[in-house]
């Protein structure tokens, strides 16, 4: 696999801080919400989310995995489909709750381990959950310990639990068959304690509170594996939940159904990644997604083709260095800018001479960056202050009443260039989910021309006891290998400032 420029997928999301200012209820007489609380952008949530997907990132070429169509999952490795019901939410990073996501990030410990599905569900009121996740990795990991049902057990013994309180055996799931181990950590780490409880010398108010925990323990996690290996690959179908979901553990399993199709993409040594069709043969002189959306043209030997130029229904299209097709960025090829749209198709009359990368200069109120193409105005009486691009100062930030410890009602819009460690998709996606937290909701989420240039955006808003609101947008596109970010963050009694400084936007 080829590594690519997107590998951690949260370095901005970590550092850069988005700031939603919101209102803190001070004079509950009047109902006005005064001050302001400065809220860093994304929590561990998104970071995780961000994170899993720039893994996913981090290699060039397909990765065989399952194929994820709302509720349906088929997975060709696995062997089987499942209809997953309704009430779970179905990715590959573990939905929307922070626990599921840390599972899954915890399964999926390095770059070698690849997440073909995760299906979610979990009741934070109640602490009960239940992730269902398929797994695949290298047999040989560099360790010389492959993953089998032998090496948990030797896991668990080392732990100093005890491995003959966990089944194992081997089950028929899909067309595939399994060896299988069922192990109950939470209660066999309660029944260790149990026997500390014994014969440690406690006071009672120790053992009321030992004892607690064990009660807790004991219905905290339940981890069931179906592990079978297929050539150079392990798969691993990993159900981990609490000790009341077992029911809906097994229910998940008879969910399943056998698939044997062939159609996918398939590594085929030297000549690498191939994408073979339901009649057996190679597709060849077309485009094909992968399981993560990226798209590849395939020339007439059905080998995926790289940084080349393809014709395609009139326009033209480019495959970068990793094969894939570029879409919405602004990226230079042989010393000469293009921008490409969503659909891929180079935009005519785009092309300028490349720009090297620079934060841009200020005149007074007006900011100008060549390279990022794009001017902008703030009214008279703004601050307005340039940055040295890190996460604390901006490209640029101007507005009124920008300093977050200031009481008074602001607007603040930033300029942020930052390394696109993620696809602009998905950093969207991010965004989207980020925008709809903490009482906030997503007002649109769209292509907008600015400038000259397409954005995507996603505005977001809160309203308050007193009927007034808070905004928070954010405009992105991509040039190269960076973001460039306009965040707009005011409430609504300054939106006509806000307003002057998103209308004076030019190139």
């Amino acid at each position: 696999m080829k590594a690519t420029r997107y590998e951690s997928g949260k370095r901005w999301i970590e550092q850069r801080h988005l700031n939603r200012r919101t209102r803190r209820g001070t004079d509950a007489a009047a109902g006005r919400l005064s001050g302001r609380l400065l809220r860093v952008c994304l929590s561990f949530s998104v970071g995780a989310a961000l994170s899993l997907w720039g893994a996913f990132g981090a290699f060039g070429e397909p990765l065989g995995l399952s194929t994820i169509d709302g509720q349906t999952v088929t997975s060709r490795m696995g062997g089987f489909v499942v209809q997953v019901p309704q009430e779970y939410e179905v990715d590959r990073t573990g939905g929307s709750w922070e626990l599921s996501r840390q599972l899954v990030a915890q399964m999926k410990s390095t770059d070698q381990v690849q997440v073909d599905f995760a299906a979610s569900e979990v009741n934070e009121t109640d602490k009960s959950y239940i992730v269902n996740m398929g797994l695949v990795m290298p047999a040989d990991d560099g360790t010389g310990t492959s993953f089998n049902v032998e090496t948990l057990k030797a896991e668990l013994a080392q732990s100093g639990l005890d491995e003959a309180a966990a089944q194992s055996g081997r089950i028929t799931l899909g067309t595939k068959e399994y060896e299988y181990l069922k192990v109950d950590y939470g209660k066999l780490m309660a029944d260790s304690m149990r026997d500390y409880l014994n014969t440690a010398e406690l006071s009672d108010l120790q053992k009321q509170t030992v004892q607690a925990y064990i009660v807790q323990m004991e219905k905290m996690l339940v981890n069931d594996f179906y592990i079978r290996q297929e050539g150079n690959q392990i798969y691993v179908l990993c159900q981990t939940y609490s000790a009341d979901q077992s029911d809906r553990a097994a229910a998940f399993l008879s969910c399943l159904t056998p698939y044997s199709g062939i159609e996918g993409w398939e590594q085929t040594g030297e000549t690498g990644w191939k994408y073979r069709l339901a009649d057996g043969s190679f597709a060849a002189n077309c485009w094909k997604q992968d399981e993560l959306g990226l798209t590849y043209h395939l020339d007439n030997e059905g080998k995926i083709q790289y940084s080349a130029w393809i014709q395609d229904a009139g326009g033209w299209k480019y495959v970068d260095e990793l094969g894939h097709m570029v879409t919405s960025v602004t990226k230079a090829v042989d010393g000469v800018e293009y921008t490409f749209g969503a659909d891929g198709y180079m935009e005519e009359g785009s092309e300028r001479p490349k720009e090297e990368f620079t934060l841009g200069t200020l005149e007074g109120n007006h900011y100008t960056n060549p390279w990022a193409d794009l001017t902008l105005t703030f009214p008279e009486e703004a601050v307005v202050l340039k940055g040295d691009g890190s996460s604390r100062t901006y490209a640029l930030v101007g507005g009124e009443h920008v300093d977050p410890d200031d009481p008074e009602l602001s607007y603040r819009v930033t300029v942020d260039f930052t390394e696109a460690d993620v696809e602009l998709d998905r950093f969207m996606d991010v965004l989207r989910q980020y925008g709809s937290t903490e009482g906030y909701q997503v007002d649109s989420s769209e292509n907008v021309e600015l400038g000259g240039h397409t954005y995507r955006s996603c505005r977001t808003s809160t309203r308050f006891a007193d009927g007034t609101s808070h905004h928070s947008d954010w405009y992105v596109r991509q040039i190269e290998d960076k973001f460039v970010i306009l965040h707009f963050d005011y409430y609504e009694e300054l939106k006509g400032q806000a307003d002057q400084v998103y209308q004076s936007i030019g190139q």
